[in-house]
């Protein structure tokens, strides 16, 4: 393997695998630069959690999973399959609207089972951060696809924007709206 074509694989994906480290921590340092208090950061840190373990398990067995499967079909030059696979794929995430829809509305008895009544106020950043979560299973399912198909640096252009966009809405949503404000910008953001 020439160490140009490695390269042009590692660099673009370490870039990206670094914005969304950044991306799934902004918020909170936001919030709590913007004078978020101890307690609200563990509030808020609290819902960031329940919503982003169960997405994240998916994410990370499923897109190696579709990486490898599609690199070999692309391998056996069988494009067609390969491009139905991709976009059976991305309808699999968006089929999991439904269910991220229920996790909001049920965010309230889901966040006092796990967590107790002490962190019911988590419930309302819970509602809205689910759907980010889900953004980002989108994101590392096209990641997949692009890496696939050998153009990793497009991925670039799915993730670039992640940051700019939630830094404009922590700065617009956090001081009127406070924590809920954060998880807005960081769901407007993923969505983005």
């Amino acid at each position: 393997l020439p160490i140009r074509r490695l390269l042009s694989y590692s660099a673009p994906l370490s870039a990206c695998g670094m914005v969304l480290q950044v991306f799934g921590r902004m918020d909170l340092i936001v919030l709590t630069a913007m004078g978020g208090t101890a307690a609200l950061a563990g509030v808020y840190a609290a819902a960031q959690n329940l919503s982003t373990i169960p997405p994240g398990i998916l994410a990370v067995s499923f897109s190696p999973l579709l990486l490898a499967t599609l690199s070999r079909l692309l391998i056996a030059r069988q494009e067609l399959p390969a491009k139905r696979m991709s976009l059976y794929a991305l309808r699999a995430v968006v089929a999991l609207l439904p269910f991220a829809a229920m996790v909001s509305g049920a965010s309230g008895e889901i966040t006092v089972l796990i967590y107790g009544t002490a962190y019911a106020s988590a419930s309302q950043l819970l509602g809205v951060l689910v759907f980010g979560a889900l953004a980002l299973v989108f994101v590392s399912v096209t990641g997949a696809i692009l890496t696939a198909g050998g153009k990793p640096a497009w991925l670039l252009l799915v993730v670039g924007p992640l940051l700019p966009l939630a830094a404009v809405g922590y700065l617009v949503f956090i001081p009127q709206f406070g924590a809920l404000g954060a998880a807005l910008a960081t769901t407007l953001g993923a969505l983005g």
